[in-house]
């Protein structure tokens, strides 16, 4: 019988990642078990490698899928993939559907056949962006943020006080 299988990333969405009630609330009748990727010895490989016949939803933001993809590099999914968003931007899911906020979305076919990018001799797979440029800033800055505990991290704040830094520099 066809098992249900839930990850989620407890990080996105500014740390409420992991409030995935409502996605739960419509597995009532079937068999879940769930899988909070942050917590320590979590394995990717391991945990899809498990799965057949079943479903995996993974929850989460943009990072969280190109944790997954990265991790599970090389692995066939035999098995339907569901992104449910979770995260704070989703800009895979509006690039895919043009909305946020829906229910979960079945994106086996997005995750064939993905371009790469090569950074510092080590192959990367990547679904909607690479970013090197102002956004690779603000993920740098949003991080360290994060680490001094900042409740909400506001990446177009940190853009603008960027781009000014960058145009008084210059």
């Amino acid at each position: 019988m066809a098992k249900t299988y839930v990850i989620f990333n407890p990080f996105s969405n500014n740390k409420k990642g992991g409030l995935i009630d409502s996605l739960l609330d419509d597995f009532k009748d079937k068999e879940v078990k769930t899988f909070d990727v942050s917590k320590e010895g979590f394995d990717y490989k391991k945990c899809v490698s498990e799965l057949k016949e079943d479903e995996l939803y993974i929850c989460g933001g943009d990072g969280t899928l190109n944790i997954f993809i990265n991790e599970t590099k090389g692995y066939k999914y035999d098995f339907k993939i569901y992104y449910y968003e979770t995260g704070t931007g989703n800009d895979f899911l509006r690039d895919i559907k043009g909305v946020t906020k829906s229910k979960p979305v079945l994106i086996n076919e997005y995750l064939e056949n993905l371009p790469t990018v090569v950074v510092n001799n080590k192959e990367y797979l990547f679904l909607n962006g690479v970013g090197y440029g102002i956004d690779g800033y603000c993920c740098e800055v949003g991080d360290k943020l994060r680490e001094q505990e900042k409740s909400k991290i506001n990446y177009t704040l940190i853009a603008i006080k960027g781009f000014k830094t960058v145009n008084k520099n210059l």
